[in-house]
């Protein structure tokens, strides 16, 4: 992994080592926080989880995952693409161990649900905002997949809790990170700006022409993650499906001059993408998740009069760093 240990350092001296795991799940795909660290004696970065998490079992069937940083600051991106090599042997675990990891429910170095997950990265993407990419490739090891049980538990059925929820985050933040398969083996993500309207549903506008739109065309499964670090560090993940409807009638009804800013030359250029939750998955911090089911709802049904608009954060009286115009400033760069 030679070129990888300068590159990685740099990245997360400025952008922090908190990001946002990617993984296959099924015909879709999903997404946790992580924390990546270097391992300097070995030119190699890793992360920790349990044998008990879904991630070690997602990525036990498919090695294959994403990890992306994001500076809100700079509205910076940073795409790393990797496979994960799994290791969980004694010595390992005493050679890493760090007593801090105590305080996130870690037991110790002969914990053997302890695991730890080493990177080996294939490319690097440094997406600054507005300004060409960078790309840092490196040589692959390939890493083959296991056969592994995947279930997940029976969702609690609680359609005015999942709700409830889902409504909290979204005022919270109506910025998420959407997560989507890019073919069989790749992962994408890209955050988002949702909103919801009584006559739409939960939606989000993108570019006609943007890769996700092709994406989502090809497999309409798609995850959303709100990761909430000023409460708690509260993730909520949800599965869903995205329809994406480029209806002239609906794309002019959401349409904004202000979207010109950021490359839309008018209506026509718009595709408006309608979630339907299916499952969400409440993971609070350093305690077990509780996730829940939501039937199969259609999408409204649009009516002639406007409807109201619920803007997640504006509704609340907030402004996140990652507003409108940054969320519609990546579909003008064409990286989403």
């Amino acid at each position: 992994m030679a070129g990888v240990m300068p590159v990685m350092k740099s990245i997360i001296e400025r952008f922090g080592p908190i990001g946002y795991l990617v993984t296959a799940l099924d015909g879709s795909c999903s997404s946790r926080i992580a924390v990546i660290m270097p391992r300097e004696t070995h030119n190699d970065f890793f992360s920790i989880t349990t044998k008990s998490s879904s991630k070690f079992k997602e990525i036990k069937t498919n090695p294959n995952v994403l990890f992306l940083l994001y500076d809100a600051k700079t509205v910076s991106h940073v795409f790393c693409k990797a496979t994960v090599d799994i290791l969980e042997d004694s010595e390992t675990r005493h050679a890493l161990w760090c007593d801090s990891w105590r305080e996130h429910g870690h037991n110790g170095p002969d914990d053997t649900n302890l695991v730890f997950l080493r990177y080996n990265f294939s490319a690097i993407i440094e997406t600054p905002f507005m300004k060409p990419p960078i790309v840092h490739t490196f040589p692959l090891t390939p890493v083959d997949p296991v056969s592994v049980d995947v279930s997940v538990a029976t969702p609690t059925p609680d359609l005015d809790r999942a709700t409830a929820l889902l409504r909290e985050f979204l005022e919270k933040d109506s910025t998420v990170l959407m997560c989507t398969r890019d073919g069989e083996t790749d992962l994408a993500a890209r955050f988002m700006n949702l909103r919801h309207r009584f006559d739409v549903g939960l939606y989000g506008i993108t570019k006609a022409n943007s890769p996700k739109v092709r994406q989502l065309q090809k497999n309409p499964h798609a995850c959303l993650h709100w990761y909430l670090p000023e409460s708690g560090f509260k993730q909520l993940i949800a599965q869903a499906t995205v329809h994406v409807d480029t209806q002239p009638e609906l794309c002019r009804l959401l349409w904004r001059d202000e979207m010109r800013r950021f490359g839309f030359a008018g209506p026509e250029e718009v595709a408006v993408l309608r979630v339907a939750v299916s499952r969400l998955h409440m993971q609070p911090m350093a305690a077990p998740g509780v996730s829940y089911g939501l039937p199969a709802a259609p999408l409204p049904t649009r009516t002639t009069e406007p409807a109201p608009e619920e803007d997640g954060a504006k509704a609340a009286g907030k402004k996140h760093p990652r507003d409108d115009a940054a969320a519609d400033c990546e579909e003008s760069a064409g990286r989403n």
